[in-house]
């Protein structure tokens, strides 16, 4: 699979950890970003007529 210069936000749910309870989950939306890799195998997805996939890209924070 090849990267290409394709990128989009996705929103998700994910757990807030920090605000849940043994009675219920709550989540929060959570922007993640994801860059799209193209193959030219042909046992690969298929996602709208394009063969490749969408992969979540790891952002990193910086402190200073």
């Amino acid at each position: 699979m090849t990267p290409t210069n394709k990128l989009r936000f996705v929103v998700r749910e994910e757990i807030d950890y920090g605000n849940s309870s043994d009675e219920w989950i709550a989540t929060r939306p959570v922007r993640i970003l994801q860059q799209w890799w193209e193959s030219s195998a042909h046992d690969v997805h298929w996602v709208n007529g394009a063969p490749g996939e969408w992969r979540d890209v790891t952002v990193e924070e910086e402190n200073g």
